[in-house]
């Protein structure tokens, strides 16, 4: 069989996409679609670099005592209504003149959630360089267990277009 891609648009920049290249604003497919496959072969440890350029959260608790660097993984973990989203949400908005790419990946919040976290993106003029990819509650558990590997997968689509991302 044939192994399993999302479909993406380049011009996903400024939409709340799905898997499918669907926007889920507008209720329909984005244009110039092209196939990624999101099992692909992690980057060889040889051919990474040292991270030694900064990714500033915005956040001076972060940034003073915990910093980060661009091509560093970095999870942020904790329980419901903690602050996980706006963390997330402030270093995106931080990341305006920055020349970076952000991806928010939303799985399983509801449609209301997702367009309220669009809203807060757009409303600070975030949405110019965001991509929201999106598992809603009601998707079928397949679309909810494909999607983050398929906002990795864009994201390693924009890296090797020699761009810096943020997922």
């Amino acid at each position: 069989g044939k192994e399993f891609s999302a479909q993406f648009s380049p011009l996903s920049t400024g939409h709340i996409v799905d898997i499918f290249g669907e926007d889920k604003l507008a209720g329909k497919r984005l244009d110039e679609l092209k196939d990624i496959p999101i099992e692909g072969e992690p980057i060889p440890i040889m051919d990474r670099i040292a991270v030694t350029r900064p990714l500033h959260t915005g956040i001076m608790g972060i940034d003073m005592l915990y910093p980060i660097g661009r091509g560093q993984r970095q999870l942020i973990v904790g329980d419901k209504k903690t602050g996980k989203t706006q963390i997330a949400l402030d270093t995106i908005l931080n990341q305006r003149g920055e020349d970076i790419i952000c991806i928010y990946v939303a799985i399983g919040k509801t449609k209301k959630e997702v367009k309220d976290i669009y809203s807060q993106l757009l409303c600070r003029g975030a949405m110019e360089y965001t991509i929201i990819v999106a598992a809603f509650n009601d998707d079928c558990a397949p679309v909810l267990q494909s999607t983050p590997y398929a906002a990795l997968s864009i994201a390693e689509t924009y890296l090797r277009e020699g761009k810096d991302v943020l997922v």
